[in-house]
């Protein structure tokens, strides 16, 4: 979600409950931000990991595994394993060999935290 977006979606979250206090408002706020600081290092390893450029489900899905693996610092074959699909359907544009490539491509986690 880019910056605007999501400053216009918090502002009409806000706007939808009048009762909350000025308190609560700053929480909302404070909480806006620490996910959007997390999403910068989350894209951050997937451009790190040279992901691919996805459709929007798979880039949610690129995400969640950037999340285990460059934040988390889960083991890249096991977070990929457990986001492959069954089947011969592919309901989505990115292939299973293509989530392994960008996991093991990914930086990982140091003393200091996530990249």
């Amino acid at each position: 979600m880019k910056a605007r977006a999501r400053t216009l979606a918090l502002a009409a979250s806000l706007a939808e409950h009048p009762g909350i206090r000025p308190k609560e408002r700053r929480h909302a706020a404070a909480a806006t931000r620490a996910v959007a600081r997390w999403l910068r290092v989350v894209d951050a390893a997937l451009v790190r990991g040279a992901a691919p450029r996805a459709i929007p489900a798979d880039l949610a899905l690129l995400r969640y595994l950037a999340w285990r693996v460059a934040v988390e610092g889960d083991s890249p074959d096991s977070a990929a394993k457990d986001l492959r699909l069954p089947g011969p359907r592919r309901p989505r544009a990115i292939s299973d060999a293509e989530v392994l490539r960008v996991a093991r491509a990914m930086p990982r986690p140091g003393p200091d935290g996530p990249l």
